[in-house]
C-alpha cells in the first residue's frame, strides 16, 4: 500500500505551514515590486534628470528599456500561478500576496534599480536613488499598512548616500537602508564610512542585496565568464564571502558598534565555513589586526543578520537543522521570500529543519521587528 506521504505533491505541507504563520507576526524581508512605467520616476526628480528619464522612455535604443541598463527578469505581474489578484505592480496586488501567505509586513527592495550601484555617473545614480525612494513612499508605502521600504543609496557616492539617509530617515515606513548590487571596493573600505556613520546615527540597519560588481571584483568571482542564470545563482553568495570578512577585519563593527547589517538573498549553508575560516586566520595572525577586540565570529553574531532565501533545503532536514544551530538562527536569521523572482521561496521551506516554536517565531518576524525600524 502506498503511504499518504508518497501521494502528496507538497501542497498539503505548504498549506499547513502557511496556516501556522497566523500565530506569528510575519515579516518578509525581501520583496521586489515592479514598475512597468519607468517614466513615472520623472515626477520625483528635477532637471536635467527629469528630461533624461523621459528621453530614455521614448527612445528605441537597445538598452533603453531600463534606466540603469539591461536588467530585466520576467515582468509577468501575476507570476507562479498564485492567482490573478496577486500582482507585483500595485499595492493591492502585493496585498493579495501578503494575504496568500499570511504575511504582516513586506520590505520592498525594488526591481529596476538593483544595479544602480554599477552606474558610473554619480549624479545620475544619486538622482535615481532619490526618485526611487520618493516613488515608493508615494505609490506603495503611504496609507498601505504592512508595506514598508528601505532607503536606497548610491554606494559609488558615499557622502551623497549619507545625505539621502539623512533626508529619508524620519519618513514613516522606511525601516532600513538598502545597498543594492555591489561597489568596486569591498565594503570594509573606509570610503563607505559616511554611509555607516549616517546609518548608525539614524538608528537604521543596512540591508545588502549584493551581487557581482564592476571590475576588478567581477572577474575574481567569475562574473565575466558566467554563461547562464543557473551559473549566476550558483555563484551569487561568493561576493558576500568576500564582503563580510572585509567588513569585520577592517573594523567596521568596531568603528560603528551600534550598526546592524542584514545580508539578503544569499542562503545560509556557507556561513559556518566563513565563520570558522575567519576565526582560524584571526588566531594565527591577530597581531595584524590590533584594532579588533574579539574574534570575527563574535562580531558576526553581534552585528550581522541573514535572510533565509534561497534556503538550501537540498542539505536535508538533519544537516540544515545543525546549520541553524551553528549560526544561532534564533538570533541571526530572518525570513525572506524574494518574491516574485523565479527562485522565490514559499514559507513552507522553513518547516524542513523542524525548529522549535520560539525559534520559528523569531525567524519569521521577531528578529526583523527588533532590528528594523517598524
Amino acid at each position: 500500500m502506498v503511504s499518504q506521504a508518497h501521494k502528496t505533491d507538497g501542497q498539503e505541507t505548504s498549506r499547513r505551514a502557511i496556516e501556522r504563520l497566523k500565530k506569528y507576526t510575519v515579516v518578509d524581508c525581501d520583496v521586489h515590486e515592479i514598475n512597468l512605467d519607468q517614466g513615472e520616476y520623472a515626477k520625483y526628480v528635477d532637471e536635467p534628470w527629469k528630461s533624461r528619464i523621459k528621453h530614455i522612455g521614448r527612445t528605441d535604443e537597445p538598452l533603453a528599456g531600463n534606466l540603469v541598463g539591461n536588467f530585466n527578469f520576467d515582468l509577468d505581474p501575476t507570476p507562479h500561478g498564485l492567482g490573478k489578484d496577486v500582482k507585483t505592480t500595485t499595492p493591492e496586488g502585493l496585498g493579495a500576496f501578503m494575504d496568500r501567505f499570511n504575511t504582516d509586513y513586506i520590505v520592498l527592495h525594488g526591481h529596476t534599480f538593483e544595479a544602480v550601484s554599477d552606474v558610473p555617473e554619480r549624479d545620475w545614480a544619486t538622482a535615481l536613488c532619490r526618485a526611487y525612494n520618493d516613488y515608493i513612499l508615494d505609490q506603495f508605502i503611504d496609507e498601505n499598512d504592512g508595506i514598508v521600504g528601505s532607503i536606497r543609496v548610491p554606494t559609488q557616492a558615499p557622502r551623497r548616500a549619507a545625505e539621502e539617509i539623512e533626508r529619508m530617515a524620519d519618513e514613516d515606513g522606511m525601516v532600513s537602508i538598502h545597498i543594492a548590487s555591489a561597489p568596486q571596493e569591498l565594503l570594509g573600505d573606509r570610503k563607505y564610512d559616511p554611509i555607516y556613520e549616517a546609518a548608525e546615527k539614524a538608528g537604521l540597519p543596512i540591508d545588502y542585496h549584493v551581487g557581482f560588481s564592476n571590475p576588478p571584483w567581477n572577474g575574481v568571482f567569475g562574473a565575466t565568464t558566467l554563461e547562464s542564470t543557473v551559473e549566476y545563482m550558483g555563484a551569487y553568495n561568493q561576493h558576500n564571502m568576500a564582503h563580510i570578512p572585509s567588513m569585520i577585519f577592517q573594523g567596521v563593527p568596531e568603528r560603528f558598534p551600534d550598526l546592524q547589517h542584514i545580508f539578503v538573498e544569499q542562503g545560509i549553508t556557507w556561513l559556518p565555513w566563513i565563520q570558522g575560516r575567519m576565526d582560524k586566520n584571526y588566531e594565527l595572525r591577530k597581531h595584524h589586526l590590533d584594532w579588533l577586540e574579539k574574534p570575527p565570529s563574535e562580531y558576526l553574531k553581534d552585528n550581522f543578520y541573514f535572510t533565509t532565501q534561497p534556503i538550501e533545503e537540498v542539505a536535508g532536514p538533519q544537516r540544515l537543522s545543525k546549520i541553524f544551530d551553528m549560526i544561532d538562527a534564533k538570533n541571526t536569521l530572518m525570513y525572506a521570500s524574494d518574491f516574485p523572482h523565479f527562485d522565490f521561496d514559499y514559507p513552507s521551506v522553513l518547516t524542513i529543519p523542524g525548529v522549535d516554536e520560539e525559534t520559528e517565531e523569531a525567524i519569521f518576524g521577531g528578529n526583523a521587528l527588533s532590528v528594523m525600524d517598524f
